[in-house]
């Protein structure tokens, strides 16, 4: 059974469960250790005092994604948190962590992909609470049978007894009868030994209404008993196999009933610290995630398992309504340091060497930044295209062609965005434009030839002219100009 279990855990860990933190870049050399040596932001004093929830918060493209990786993965982290606790406590310590991300699958969005990422999480961990997920697949298995009216064995065996006015069952001849089937997994087989030891059951008691085997025809209760048996062993067989292939779509309730047994366990101490990133990308009511947050966090006081949250998100008003009496930071607030070493980081490795008209913009660059890395990593990719291509004898001229292009350059990203698409030529603006459509409405991971595809069909008006665009499609050749013509679609950015 144990080993079923373990199948189990294994099919509700979704393959993408951890995608979007690694697809989070790492960190600038030398940046975010503030967060744990300044003081004023308050993050080392929780760690180390066990409160509930601590919110960082900044906007879009202010790093907050980056910071909330930097942290889980930094061992100071690991450190402070260890002396989280009364002293001589022996509760584990265990952090946990989920990435939100709003173009991502349903495991990455959705409220469902959260539970079972903390689940199996729990589970990876403490392979011994395996056993809490029976009596959650035993209620969920009950649930699909009383749907279809088939009602459970033990409440039919009752009934055939009092129908035929013989004497109950005793407690441990109906825990034999129940394991009967079981034992015997074989449908037929199962079908003949149950028979058979109903038959031998009610012979003891010799029934007085009517003979005690006759009534036992292909027609009475006891066939119907059986057949209703055989449906429900069906149902549970196929249940497991969706169960171990992934083919069971979980339902919320489901899943939160084995979180709240996975957590309200108590055989174990434990100290949990969930690193929840981009609150604000999940895929549902804001109003219903703050309070969740609130509700897991908010444990019975003799409960041996503690749980604190930190997590990222925009300062929406309704995040504000719930947490802004919680401790937390601006990120923006501390980060121009950060900008500034980032910018000379880019710099010595795409130009190693003195290149000081680049160097010289670093300080325009960072006090324009307003704290948004994302505006940026965009400034530097277009001061980098001219380095590029600037012809070495022009030299002298490098410093003020620089300038005029960051001075051309919006200061807020929406608008810096909208310079892109403008930088895309007519030619290619309506595929510009598909692709676009495509990657931000796909729910699963796009490929380049689905991609090449698309765009190969997107101006035919029948169904005929689909066809004769696809055949007349060479996808091996065009998967050799993919990179540079997706490189034009979108404004020249690698």
């Amino acid at each position: 059974m144990l080993t079923g279990r373990v199948v189990v855990r294994n099919a509700l860990r979704s393959s993408e469960r951890d995608l979007r933190e690694e697809q989070i870049e790492q960190n600038s050399e030398g940046t975010f250790g503030w967060v744990y040596d300044d003081d004023t932001t308050g993050f080392r004093e929780w760690l180390l005092s066990g409160g509930n929830i601590f919110w960082i918060r900044g906007k879009p493209g202010s790093g907050k994604s980056t910071l909330m990786k930097y942290i889980y993965h930094n061992k100071r982290t690991a450190q402070l948190l260890h002396e989280w606790g009364p002293t001589g406590s022996r509760a584990e310590q265990m952090r946990i962590r989920f990435f939100f991300h709003h173009r991502g699958s349903d495991a990455q969005r959705l409220f469902s992909g959260l539970l079972c990422s903390i689940i199996t999480h729990i589970l990876e961990r403490h392979p011994q609470l395996l056993e809490c997920l029976g009596p959650a697949l035993e209620n969920i298995y009950s649930e699909i049978v009383t749907a279809r009216g088939l009602g459970d064995l033990q409440s039919e065996v009752e009934s055939l007894f009092a129908g035929l006015g013989a004497e109950q069952l005793q407690e441990e001849e109906l825990t034999a009868l129940l394991l009967c089937r079981r034992t015997r997994p074989d449908e037929s087989n199962g079908r003949i030994a149950l028979q058979a030891e109903l038959r031998q059951l009610l012979g003891r008691r010799n029934p007085p209404k009517g003979p005690p085997k006759d009534v036992l025809g292909p027609i009475d209760p006891m066939e119907k008993m059986l057949s209703n048996e055989t449906r429900r062993e069906e149902i549970r067989l196929s249940f497991h196999k969706r169960q171990e292939t992934g083919g069971y779509a979980w339902k919320q309730l489901n899943l939160q009933t084995i979180l709240d047994a996975l957590l309200n366990h108590e055989t174990l101490n434990r100290d949990i610290c969930l690193f929840l990133d981009a609150l604000d990308e999940y895929d549902g009511e804001p109003e219903f995630i703050a309070g969740f947050l609130r509700h897991i966090q908010n444990r019975r006081e003799d409960s041996r398992c503690r749980i604190r949250i930190c997590f990222s998100g925009r300062p929406w008003n309704v995040f504000q309504r719930h947490f802004g009496s919680d401790p937390g930071f601006a990120i923006h607030k501390y980060t121009k340091d950060d900008i500034s070493r980032y910018c000379s980081n880019s710099i010595d490795d795409r130009f190693p060497g003195d290149l000081m008209p680049l160097r010289s913009l670093v300080p325009l660059v960072t006090g324009r930044a307003k704290g948004v890395f994302v505006w940026v990593r965009l400034v530097l990719r277009d001061l980098f295209a001219i380095v590029a291509n600037f012809p070495g004898e022009e030299k002298g001229r490098l410093g003020t062609l620089l300038k005029e292009c960051l001075d051309s350059l919006p200061d807020e990203l929406e608008e810096y965005y909208e310079t892109i698409i403008d930088r895309i030529e007519e030619t290619f603006r309506w595929d510009a434009y598909v692709v676009l459509e495509i990657l931000s409405r796909a729910e699963e991971t796009i490929r380049v030839n689905s991609v090449l595809e698309a765009l190969a069909i997107s101006k035919a008006t029948t169904s005929r002219d689909v066809k004769r665009r696809l055949k007349k499609l060479d996808l091996a050749d065009k998967l050799l100009e993919a990179k540079s013509r997706l490189m034009a679609l979108s404004g020249s950015f690698d």
